[in-house]
């Protein structure tokens, strides 16, 4: 995490804060070293019980519309 947020943002992580997560994501909320804070989320697809695959960009991809759109 520290090194992916000091290749994306050139910052430093100053302090986190962990918000959620479970068996495919978590979430953190970053604060940098210029006090801006940010959403981490790490992610992995998975399987379910009935051989179904879950593609979390899929998911993810979906967030963002809802979040362009509505915001």
């Amino acid at each position: 995490m520290k090194d992916a947020v000091k290749q994306y943002t050139g910052q430093e992580i100053r302090d986190k804060c962990r918000l959620g997560g479970g068996y495919t994501f978590e979430a953190w909320l970053i604060t940098l070293s210029n006090n801006q804070k940010v959403i981490f989320r790490s992610q992995r697809d998975f399987v379910t019980g009935v051989g179904r695959k879950i593609v979390i960009v899929d998911v993810l991809e979906r967030e963002r519309f809802f979040y362009d759109t509505v915001n």
